[in-house]
């Protein structure tokens, strides 16, 4: 296994087509909430949130008490659903992160329960897993952190395969969201987004339609976001090998960020869902423990209201 560290810091607008005017953020309606009493006494919420498209997104949430517990983001692959996240969700909040796993749009339990089977992902599908399965999922997490139960500054997001260039884009959008204006200053700003700090990617797609991944990690290496990334891929697959590479080098031609990137190279051809495997789950999920610990809960950003000065 192979482990390699390096940064790019590049200043760059991230654009993103819509394809649709369709395509909105809307307010975040809840479905009715199914707890489950999980070990140790606390709470695990399975709800659906629903945005201006109306299409729900299933989500099981694996809460926390802690104000200051850095939070993750488990995205499946094409095909997949959240189910694969089970074991190592449990495992992550054991570890003090709150864990939030999704079903993207036309996946697993997020179709609408008169779509029957659902039609083959488009352009538009994917654009609105950035800008409204998300989002929806960032309000969600904003809500929790207004109640004082995580941190939204410690965000982290783990992408596999299909869901890495969407992972990105959101990620880099989210950076680019300008503060409230209720303060003189950009810094005595309330901000609005600047939230996710961390990323670890399962042997992750290139590009999918309408999306790739080469704008969104040239914003997110934009000199003083400081975000980290994990890439992880069985290089004995060809094509994976290819893009995985690809990516690393983009973020790996500057120094300066040199400890917060990340390349674990394995010799075979274990990647995607089978790194969550029984074989694989517990050293993959190791490693994920390791990256977020080192760049989620190391970092000094303590819980602050996200409340606009301008409606207190």
């Amino acid at each position: 296994m192979n482990k390699f560290v390096a940064t790019l810091c590049v200043a760059v607008i991230l654009s993103v087509s819509t394809g649709s005017s369709a395509i909105g953020q809307g307010k975040a309606k809840t479905k009715p909430k199914a707890t489950i009493k999980a070990p140790g006494g606390k709470d695990v919420v399975e709800t659906k949130l629903t945005g201006r498209t109306g299409w729900p997104i299933s989500i099981k949430y694996f809460n926390s008490t802690n104000k200051d517990a850095p939070v993750l983001i488990l995205l499946h692959d094409k095909a997949g659903n959240q189910l694969i996240w089970e074991k190592s969700a449990e495992r992550l909040r054991a570890k003090g992160f709150a864990v939030i796993t999704v079903d993207l749009r036309k996946h697993g339990k997020s179709v609408p329960e008169d779509a029957g089977e659902p039609k083959k992902l488009n352009r538009t599908d994917y654009e609105l897993m950035v800008v409204e399965d998300m989002e929806l999922v960032k309000q969600f997490l904003m809500n929790e952190h207004h109640a004082q139960k995580l941190n939204i500054r410690k965000l982290g997001i783990v992408a596999m395969g299909m869901s890495a260039p969407i992972a990105l884009t959101f990620a880099g959008k989210d950076w680019l969201k300008k503060p409230y204006p209720d303060g003189p200053t950009l810094a005595s700003r309330t901000p609005k987004g600047q939230d996710v700090r961390a990323i670890a990617m399962l042997s992750p797609a290139s590009s999918v339609p309408g999306l790739t991944t080469t704008q969104p990690l040239r914003v997110l290496q934009t000199p003083g976001f400081n975000v980290a990334m994990l890439f992880i891929a069985g290089v004995a697959d060809k094509k994976i090998k290819r893009d995985v590479e690809k990516m690393y080098k983009q973020v790996s031609t500057n120094k300066d960020n040199k400890k917060r990137m990340h390349l674990v190279s394995r010799p075979d051809k274990a990647n995607g869902a089978i790194l969550l495997s029984d074989r694989f789950r517990n050293q993959t999920t190791d490693m994920l423990v390791k990256f977020f610990d080192e760049n989620l809960k190391a970092l000094d950003s303590p819980w602050r209201s996200r409340k606009s000065k301008l409606t207190n």
